[in-house]
């Protein structure tokens, strides 16, 4: 619990989350200083903006001045009839999943709700653009940090890599 680390912003993680964190901040006030009234669109527009940004900026917050190294890791052990979910995540990694979705129905929102609104909410949607792109790169760099990891069971490891490789694979229905 020192100082500032500003070593962190050097890293791929972030430069990232400081570019998704103006990148947000820059696409939400451009499209509400557009106007969004009762468009219901510009409003989920803007709604996704400010919960990155707040986010974006938490993240920063933890991993600089709190002195974080990693975000805690979440256990997954759902066996689904079609989908089977096993491994571990982490609460990073949850966060760009899920936001890379909603800001990817925010980046269409901007654009089919931006015609009449020219200059202003264009920009703000090619920022929601960029916070997309950001969200998506972080999303693999955190995949592939928790991949390097030396416990064979994070991520779901292919059957040969996991501890009990001799159990045959399940036969076809």
């Amino acid at each position: 619990m020192g100082g500032i680390d500003g070593g962190f912003l050097s890293t791929r993680k972030g430069g990232n989350l400081a570019v998704q964190w103006l990148a947000s901040l820059i696409a939400f006030s451009c499209m509400a200083s557009a106007g969004v009234g009762e468009e219901p669109r510009l409003q989920y527009f803007v709604a996704a903006g400010v919960m990155v940004w707040l986010l974006s900026m938490g993240l920063l917050i933890a991993f600089t001045l709190l002195g974080y190294t990693h975000t805690p890791l979440v256990s997954l052990e759902w066996q689904g009839p079609v989908v089977q979910l096993t491994g571990r995540l982490s609460l990073e990694l949850i966060y760009y999943l899920v936001f890379t979705i909603m800001a990817f129905a925010a980046f269409v929102c901007g654009a089919s709700g931006a015609k009449g609104k020219p200059g202003t909410a264009g920009a703000a949607t090619f920022f929601m653009g960029l916070v997309l792109g950001t969200l998506g790169f972080g999303s693999f760099v955190e995949y592939s940090l928790l991949a390097e990891d030396a416990d064979p069971t994070l991520l779901g490891a292919p059957p040969s890599q996991a501890p009990n490789a001799a159990v045959p694979p399940p036969t076809a229905y």
